[in-house]
């Protein structure tokens, strides 16, 4: 964060500072002036444009027709397609890390909902692209919003966050410390229950086998 203090002091309140009593000052269009000059060549570099009218192209020099509102159309238009660049680009890695996230989890199960919602994001950053090669930049800029808003509305879904950070191996790794060591003990109680069972009945066996040979 950063910012200017302007600090404005005309001839007269010197005059009212040696006196007992103080009047009220209205400043001038031309303090005025002076004071939103400084404003306005603080907000432009805000927004990344350069508060001179000189241009330095490859081959020669340009000098620019400034406005009399701060900002020119030309000016409006770079930064609505800056913009429209940053959503769109943002909305293509949101749906690339959707679309490797759904490709690493084949069990995950895909809503309807999320669907429709990366259908409209794309139809919207479609529409976005042809607005911007069309000259509308306006209309490209809030396209484009609603595309990265779209996209990610899809990939932060209730649904695809709880299986993301709530998969079987993830579960897996928590939850086995806890039934692991009372799964070992029901394995061999298991085992020696068989071992058992395969004793008796070769005392079973044993004992008809000599019955027989009795009678």
């Amino acid at each position: 964060m950063w910012g200017g203090v302007i600090v404005w002091n005309p001839q007269s309140c010197l005059k009212d500072s040696e006196s007992k009593h103080t009047a009220r000052h209205k400043m001038s269009p031309e303090d005025l002036r002076e004071v939103f000059e400084v404003f306005m060549g603080q907000f432009r570099q805000l927004f990344g444009l350069k508060s001179d009218n000189l241009y330095v192209g490859a081959s020669e020099k340009f000098h620019l027709l400034p406005s009399e509102r701060g900002f020119t159309e030309w000016e409006l238009d770079v930064l609505s397609r800056q913009h429209s660049c940053f959503n769109l680009h943002s909305c293509a890695t949101t749906l690339g890390s959707l679309s490797r996230l759904v490709q690493s989890l084949p069990r995950m199960i895909i809503m309807d909902e999320i669907g429709k919602q990366v259908k409209f994001s794309l139809k919207a950053a479609k529409l976005a692209q042809n607005n911007a090669s069309l000259g509308v930049y306006e209309a490209s800029a809030i396209s484009s919003r609603q595309a990265r808003s779209l996209a990610e509305d899809a990939f932060f879904h209730p649904s695809v966050m709880s299986v993301s950070y709530y998969s079987f191996e993830h579960c897996f790794a928590v939850y086995s410390p806890f039934f692991l060591p009372v799964s070992m003990h029901i394995l061999l109680a298991a085992l020696r229950e068989w071992k058992r069972y395969k004793q008796e009945k070769a005392k079973y066996l044993a004992w008809k086998a000599k019955e027989k040979a009795v009678s």
